[in-house]
């Protein structure tokens, strides 16, 4: 799927479910000790 048919589709969630199957964010999050600092900053927030 690439972003010009992502952004026709019309429910939000299916969207953002979409693009998370679009990156990685497994990998971006664990890949540095940097990166691991904002996922758990980020679940700390959430």
């Amino acid at each position: 799927m690439d972003f010009e048919q992502l952004a026709k589709i019309e429910n939000e969630s299916e969207r953002v479910n979409r693009t998370y199957d679009i990156f990685n964010e497994d990998a971006r999050l664990n890949h540095s000790k940097a990166a691991r600092v904002e996922f758990l900053t980020t679940v700390h927030y959430i």
